[in-house]
Protein backbone atom coordinates (compact mmCIF):
# COMPACT_ATOMS: atom_id res chain seq x y z
CA UNK A 1 0.00 0.00 0.00
CA UNK A 2 1.51 3.32 -1.05
CA UNK A 3 0.88 6.90 0.05
CA UNK A 4 -2.11 7.28 -2.30
CA UNK A 5 -3.77 4.25 -0.75
CA UNK A 6 -3.07 5.65 2.74
CA UNK A 7 -4.77 8.90 1.75
CA UNK A 8 -7.68 6.86 0.41
CA UNK A 9 -8.01 5.12 3.79
CA UNK A 10 -8.09 8.44 5.62
CA UNK A 11 -10.62 9.88 3.17
CA UNK A 12 -12.79 6.77 3.54
CA UNK A 13 -12.63 7.11 7.31
CA UNK A 14 -13.71 10.74 7.01
CA UNK A 15 -16.64 9.81 4.80
CA UNK A 16 -17.62 7.07 7.26
CA UNK A 17 -17.50 9.53 10.15
CA UNK A 18 -19.63 12.09 8.27
CA UNK A 19 -22.17 9.44 7.26
CA UNK A 20 -22.35 8.18 10.83
CA UNK A 21 -22.94 11.72 12.10
CA UNK A 22 -25.81 12.29 9.66
CA UNK A 23 -27.32 8.89 10.46
CA UNK A 24 -27.10 9.57 14.20
CA UNK A 25 -28.64 13.03 13.78
CA UNK A 26 -31.53 11.62 11.75
CA UNK A 27 -32.07 8.85 14.26
CA UNK A 28 -32.16 11.35 17.14
CA UNK A 29 -34.75 13.50 15.32
CA UNK A 30 -37.08 10.59 14.56
CA UNK A 31 -36.73 9.14 18.05
CA UNK A 32 -37.19 12.37 20.01
CA UNK A 33 -40.81 11.63 20.96
CA UNK A 34 -40.67 7.88 20.58
CA UNK A 35 -40.53 5.33 23.37
CA UNK A 36 -36.88 4.66 24.19
CA UNK A 37 -35.60 1.39 22.84
CA UNK A 38 -32.83 -0.63 24.45
CA UNK A 39 -29.39 -0.15 22.90
CA UNK A 40 -27.65 -3.10 21.25
CA UNK A 41 -25.80 -5.17 23.77
CA UNK A 42 -22.06 -4.92 23.88
CA UNK A 43 -20.77 -8.32 22.74
CA UNK A 44 -19.97 -10.61 25.65
CA UNK A 45 -16.89 -12.79 25.79
CA UNK A 46 -17.41 -16.45 24.96
CA UNK A 47 -20.59 -15.92 22.96
CA UNK A 48 -20.92 -16.96 19.35
CA UNK A 49 -18.89 -15.04 16.80
CA UNK A 50 -22.06 -13.58 15.30
CA UNK A 51 -22.85 -12.00 18.70
CA UNK A 52 -19.92 -9.70 17.97
CA UNK A 53 -21.49 -8.54 14.71
CA UNK A 54 -20.23 -5.25 13.36
CA UNK A 55 -23.64 -4.35 11.94
CA UNK A 56 -25.07 -2.92 15.16
CA UNK A 57 -24.96 0.66 13.89
CA UNK A 58 -23.64 3.98 15.13
CA UNK A 59 -22.58 3.97 18.73
CA UNK A 60 -21.62 0.28 18.68
CA UNK A 61 -18.48 0.00 20.71
CA UNK A 62 -15.52 -1.53 18.98
CA UNK A 63 -14.94 -4.66 20.97
CA UNK A 64 -12.71 -5.20 22.73
CA UNK A 65 -11.60 -1.60 23.17
CA UNK A 66 -7.79 -1.33 22.98
CA UNK A 67 -6.26 -0.59 26.36
CA UNK A 68 -4.29 2.61 26.85
CA UNK A 69 -0.96 0.80 26.65
CA UNK A 70 -1.80 -0.20 23.07
CA UNK A 71 -2.29 3.39 21.90
CA UNK A 72 0.08 4.37 19.08
CA UNK A 73 2.89 6.58 20.32
CA UNK A 74 3.27 8.76 17.25
CA UNK A 75 0.66 11.29 16.18
CA UNK A 76 0.54 10.06 12.57
CA UNK A 77 0.26 6.43 13.68
CA UNK A 78 -2.50 7.33 16.13
CA UNK A 79 -4.47 9.20 13.46
CA UNK A 80 -4.17 6.30 11.05
CA UNK A 81 -5.14 3.66 13.61
CA UNK A 82 -8.15 5.65 14.79
CA UNK A 83 -9.26 6.09 11.17
CA UNK A 84 -9.02 2.34 10.59
CA UNK A 85 -10.99 1.66 13.78
CA UNK A 86 -13.79 3.92 12.48
CA UNK A 87 -13.87 1.98 9.23
CA UNK A 88 -13.97 -1.31 11.17
CA UNK A 89 -16.79 -0.01 13.41
CA UNK A 90 -18.91 0.61 10.31
CA UNK A 91 -18.51 -2.99 9.17
CA UNK A 92 -16.27 -2.38 6.13
CA UNK A 93 -14.42 -5.60 6.81
CA UNK A 94 -12.28 -6.01 3.68
CA UNK A 95 -11.14 -2.39 3.76
CA UNK A 96 -10.40 -2.69 7.48
CA UNK A 97 -8.34 -5.88 7.11
CA UNK A 98 -6.25 -4.30 4.33
CA UNK A 99 -5.78 -1.13 6.36
CA UNK A 100 -4.73 -3.01 9.50
CA UNK A 101 -2.18 -4.92 7.39
CA UNK A 102 -0.85 -1.61 6.11
CA UNK A 103 -0.59 -0.29 9.67
CA UNK A 104 1.49 -3.34 10.67
CA UNK A 105 3.84 -2.82 7.71
CA UNK A 106 4.11 0.94 8.26
CA UNK A 107 4.52 0.90 12.05
CA UNK A 108 5.95 -2.52 13.00
CA UNK A 109 7.36 -1.25 16.33
CA UNK A 110 4.12 0.26 17.64
CA UNK A 111 2.48 -1.70 20.49
CA UNK A 112 -0.76 -1.29 18.53
CA UNK A 113 0.43 -3.94 16.07
CA UNK A 114 -0.83 -6.51 18.59
CA UNK A 115 -4.37 -5.14 18.30
CA UNK A 116 -4.11 -4.73 14.53
CA UNK A 117 -3.18 -8.41 14.09
CA UNK A 118 -6.11 -9.44 16.26
CA UNK A 119 -8.49 -7.16 14.36
CA UNK A 120 -7.56 -8.80 11.04
CA UNK A 121 -8.71 -12.11 12.49
CA UNK A 122 -11.92 -10.44 13.68
CA UNK A 123 -12.58 -9.03 10.20
CA UNK A 124 -12.40 -12.53 8.72
CA UNK A 125 -14.48 -14.10 11.51
CA UNK A 126 -17.22 -11.51 11.16
CA UNK A 127 -17.11 -11.97 7.38
CA UNK A 128 -17.49 -15.73 7.96
CA UNK A 129 -14.24 -16.46 6.14
CA UNK A 130 -13.17 -19.06 8.65
CA UNK A 131 -10.05 -20.38 6.90
CA UNK A 132 -8.59 -16.86 6.74
CA UNK A 133 -9.71 -16.13 10.29
CA UNK A 134 -8.01 -19.26 11.66
CA UNK A 135 -4.81 -18.41 9.77
CA UNK A 136 -4.67 -14.88 11.18
CA UNK A 137 -5.54 -15.88 14.75
CA UNK A 138 -2.80 -18.51 14.58
CA UNK A 139 -0.38 -15.83 13.34
CA UNK A 140 -1.47 -13.64 16.24
CA UNK A 141 -0.97 -16.49 18.74
CA UNK A 142 2.55 -17.12 17.42
CA UNK A 143 3.55 -13.46 17.64
CA UNK A 144 1.91 -12.59 20.98
CA UNK A 145 2.18 -15.51 23.44
CA UNK A 146 1.46 -13.32 26.50
CA UNK A 147 -1.21 -11.04 25.05
CA UNK A 148 -4.33 -10.09 26.99
CA UNK A 149 -6.20 -10.92 23.78
CA UNK A 150 -4.88 -14.49 23.70
CA UNK A 151 -7.97 -16.16 25.26
CA UNK A 152 -10.22 -14.61 22.60
CA UNK A 153 -7.80 -15.54 19.85
CA UNK A 154 -7.66 -19.15 21.07
CA UNK A 155 -11.45 -19.38 21.10
CA UNK A 156 -11.93 -17.87 17.65
CA UNK A 157 -9.00 -19.77 16.17
CA UNK A 158 -10.70 -22.93 17.40
CA UNK A 159 -14.00 -21.83 15.90
CA UNK A 160 -12.28 -21.14 12.58
CA UNK A 161 -10.62 -24.57 12.51
CA UNK A 162 -13.88 -26.20 13.57
CA UNK A 163 -15.69 -24.64 10.60
CA UNK A 164 -12.97 -25.96 8.30
CA UNK A 165 -13.38 -29.47 9.67
CA UNK A 166 -9.96 -29.54 11.34
CA UNK A 167 -11.38 -30.98 14.55
CA UNK A 168 -8.03 -32.00 16.05
CA UNK A 169 -6.63 -28.45 15.86
CA UNK A 170 -9.92 -26.92 17.00
CA UNK A 171 -9.94 -29.24 20.01
CA UNK A 172 -6.32 -28.34 20.75
CA UNK A 173 -7.16 -24.61 20.79
CA UNK A 174 -10.20 -25.12 23.06
CA UNK A 175 -8.26 -27.37 25.44
CA UNK A 176 -5.40 -24.86 25.70
CA UNK A 177 -7.91 -22.12 26.46
CA UNK A 178 -9.61 -24.15 29.21
CA UNK A 179 -6.27 -25.20 30.73
CA UNK A 180 -4.57 -21.79 30.59
CA UNK A 181 -7.50 -19.42 31.22
CA UNK A 182 -10.06 -21.54 33.14
CA UNK A 183 -11.84 -18.67 34.90
CA UNK A 184 -12.59 -16.59 31.81
CA UNK A 185 -15.89 -16.42 29.91
CA UNK A 186 -13.92 -17.50 26.85
CA UNK A 187 -13.14 -20.77 28.58
CA UNK A 188 -16.89 -21.28 29.05
CA UNK A 189 -17.29 -20.88 25.29
CA UNK A 190 -14.50 -23.39 24.71
CA UNK A 191 -16.10 -25.90 27.09
CA UNK A 192 -19.39 -25.66 25.20
CA UNK A 193 -17.64 -26.33 21.93
CA UNK A 194 -15.66 -29.23 23.37
CA UNK A 195 -18.97 -30.72 24.50
CA UNK A 196 -20.30 -30.32 20.94
CA UNK A 197 -17.23 -32.10 19.58
CA UNK A 198 -17.73 -34.99 21.99
CA UNK A 199 -15.01 -37.29 23.34
CA UNK A 200 -11.79 -37.90 21.46
CA UNK A 201 -12.00 -40.91 19.17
Amino acid sequence: MDRKELIAILVLAGVVAIAATFRLSGHMLTQRNATPRPQPNTPQPGTSTRDASVGAGVGRLIWPRPRRRYEPRGREARALFNAIERIFAEGLLDASAAAYRYFIERYPDEPTVEVARFRIGQCHTLGERYAEAAKHYDLFLNHHPRSDLRPMALLWSGVGHMHQGDIALARSRFEELVASYPGTPFADGARRRLAQLGPKS
